[in-house]
């Protein structure tokens, strides 16, 4: 199992540990990505698993984005995320536990806004974001 941690700047470090007993250890590998390494890398459009992962990242953005959009402007700094699930779900996740109550509030009008941007939403649950 490996644990990373990375560091952004440029060059981004990135320190690979081989188990949580090797922490600190000299079985740290350290390799070093440039910032034009780690793009191309995020933004692999040959077949690969992160080609899937931040394309779906980003489908999570952009659908927060819009939920957020079509919320009144006080109201929509709740929104952390947004995910829909295979059932249909809307999935909001708020920025605390007072905003998932005001959230709740707007149901209606996240699962028109989900509608709007194509998502075929059927219901929508309001989660807290953990800490």
């Amino acid at each position: 199992m490996h644990n990373a941690e990375c560091y952004y700047k440029d060059p981004v470090r990135i320190r690979t540990l081989h188990g949580p007993e090797n922490r600190g250890s000299a079985n740290c590998v350290t390799d070093t990505l440039t910032a034009k390494q780690l793009k191309n890398l995020l933004n692999s459009f040959e077949d690969g698993d992160l080609r899937d992962i931040v394309g779906r990242a980003r489908r999570m953005s952009d659908l927060a984005a819009a939920l957020a959009a079509a919320l009144p402007a006080d109201q929509a700094a709740g929104v952390v995320a947004a995910n829909v699930r295979d059932d249909g779900e809307l999935v909001v996740i708020a920025a605390s536990p007072a905003w998932a109550s005001r959230l709740r509030y707007e149901t209606a009008a996240l699962l028109e806004a989900a509608r709007a941007a194509g998502i075929a939403a059927s219901s929508c649950r309001i989660r807290v974001s953990r800490p």
